[in-house]
């Protein structure tokens, strides 16, 4: 499936942009690549994020005694999706 994440990665563009998991699950050319696998019969069962880095923010709130961590993916990233070998 290296050309499909070839090609997002090209749509996306280069720029540096701040998006959250929820977020990239809306991305409209993410959605429309998706639905075009759907109508061809392509499935997949697995998908991975691949990034340069990861920054890490971890903070320890006392009074509820949890602590909480941020990551932050830095870099150029690629969705890679594992096709179900049709």
């Amino acid at each position: 499936m290296c050309g499909a994440a070839a090609s997002i990665r090209h749509r996306l563009g280069s720029g540096h942009v701040n998006m959250k998991g929820s977020t990239i699950c809306q991305e409209l050319e993410l959605l429309e690549m998706l639905k075009g696998m759907e109508e061809y019969g392509v499935s997949f069962n697995g998908a991975m994020l691949q990034a340069e880095e990861k920054d890490t923010v971890k903070k320890y709130d006392m009074e509820r005694d949890k602590w909480t961590a941020t990551d932050t993916i830095v870099g150029e990233t690629r969705l890679v999706l594992k096709t179900g070998g049709n």
